[in-house]
């Protein structure tokens, strides 16, 4: 692993209970890690007012503060700096929202970004995904509540339906949802009356 900051080459210089992000997430005791600091004495990080160190997994601690905002502090060459620019998408655009207007006030565009990353940093892939915002009247009437989205019901009704059918789980591709609002009712009325009426047929004759 490199340093963020210079490049310099990491180095392990003592052992101590380091917490990680998965261990503090399931509550358990931290276990003995190498510690890693970059070899540059003259590098930022090494100056004692802002001293950082890192795990083997490139996770970072100590006082890094506010003097790094905005910088990947995953050193290079690791999991950790890929999962900045993948999760956090730190130093890259997150969302833009656009003007309620363009949908004449009803609802604001929202565009969310995304990004595919290697072990160090490279931005490899980029997508995004529209959202829309709806008003919420009773916080200051602003646009702050997701809109969902009928087809994205659809979308995720649909991958599940063609492997049940894959598989002549027809029990279950055929079973009304427990959810009866107008995307799920829909959904069902298509599939079994237009898309696979004749194979929804053939199941019915079955339960006789």
């Amino acid at each position: 692993m490199k340093c963020p900051i210079c490049k310099a080459e990491l180095i392990s210089n003592e052992m101590a209970y380091l917490e990680t992000l998965d261990e503090h997430v399931n509550c358990v005791e931290p276990t003995l890690k190498s510690v890693y600091i970059c070899s540059n004495n003259d590098c930022i990080t090494r100056k004692k007012e802002s001293e950082v160190y890192w795990n083997r997994d490139g996770e970072i601690y100590g006082a890094w503060g506010n003097t790094y905002d905005g910088i990947n502090l995953g050193p290079y060459g690791s999991f950790e700096r890929k999962m900045q620019v993948s999760i956090y998408k730190v130093g890259l655009p997150d969302k833009k929202y656009l003007s309620p207007l363009l949908l004449f006030g009803i609802w604001q565009p929202l565009i969310e970004y995304a990004y595919q990353s290697n072990e160090n940093g490279d931005v490899l892939k980029r997508g995004f995904q529209i959202h829309f915002l709806r008003k919420d009247k009773g916080f200051g009437n602003v646009y702050c509540v997701h809109v969902s989205l009928w087809v994205k019901t659809w979308k995720f009704l649909w991958k599940r339906f063609k492997k049940q059918i894959k598989y002549n789980d027809y029990k279950r591709a055929f079973q009304g949802s427990f959810n009866r609002k107008f995307p799920y009712r829909s959904f069902e009325f298509v599939v079994k009356h237009i898309l696979y009426a004749r194979t929804y047929r053939k199941y019915l004759k079955t339960l006789q």
